[in-house]
């Protein structure tokens, strides 16, 4: 099983989620296991479990976070 971590400075869904939330879909769950860390809460966390990714909600300083 191959582990991938995807790390998104933004837990809203934009264009860029969008395809984000397209690759987890796409790739085999037989073959991989996906997992998406998030600063924070918002419709991203939820979207990303319904494609199949694991979610993990850790804030991070407001440096790395999306100005």
């Amino acid at each position: 099983m191959i582990r991938v971590l995807f790390v998104n400075p933004g837990s809203e869904v934009g264009g860029a989620e969008r395809s984000l939330l397209e690759l987890i879909r796409s790739l085999p769950r037989e073959r991989y296991t996906c997992h998406l860390l998030l600063p924070g809460d918002g419709a991203l966390v939820e979207a990303a479990r319904r494609a199949g990714a694991t979610v993990t909600v850790d804030p991070w300083p407001s440096a790395l976070r999306r100005v």
